[in-house]
Formats: C-alpha cells, structure tokens, sequence
C-alpha cells in the first residue's frame, strides 16, 4: 500500500506543492482590511463562543476560572509591596 502510494499518489501530491502560490496578504484598507469584521463583532463572536462551550463542558468553565483565580493570586503574591519610586522597587517590579 505504502509503495503504490509513493509511486502514484506522491509525485502527483508534490507536483501540485510546487504549482500552489499564496497571494501576499495586503493589510490595507483597499485590501484584506475592509473585509474582516469590525472589533466589536469579533468580540461579540468570541463571547457567544466561549458561553456555548461553557454550556456544553461545564467543568471547563470551572477549570477556566480557577485558572485565572489561581493566575491573579500568584501575580498578586508576587508583586505585593512593589512598585514604590524607589530605583530597587522598580527593579523588583522589572524583574
């Protein structure tokens, strides 16, 4: 099976690899720009997505929460008591 794909199917696969062109993408208002939806539509999008998979995989939601509950407490132990004007406090901060 593996010979019969290399003779016949592979040259074929790589012949049309060589002939494929992307166009380069133009991100300019008269190009690919005007065509993508606006911000807040991306959004929106993006919250009615992740509420229906919040409905389908509950213990996802719960697994996304207590990361960002467990995220936000780290960086608050982290960086409690830092940020004074003080050239050591911003080092502290930096690092």
């Amino acid at each position: 099976m593996v010979e019969k794909y290399v003779a016949e199917q592979l040259p074929a696969l790589l012949q049309e690899d060589k002939n494929f062109e992307m166009p380069e993408l133009d991100m300019t208002r008269e190009g690919n720009l005007t065509k993508m939806a606006p911000f807040g539509t991306q959004m929106r999008m993006l919250t009615l997505r992740n509420r229906a998979l919040i409905a389908r995989e509950p213990q996802a939601g719960r697994a996304k929460i207590f990361n960002s509950i467990f995220t936000a407490l780290l960086i608050l132990i982290i960086y409690w008591k830092v940020g004074g004007p003080t050239p050591v406090d911003l080092t502290n901060f930096a690092g």
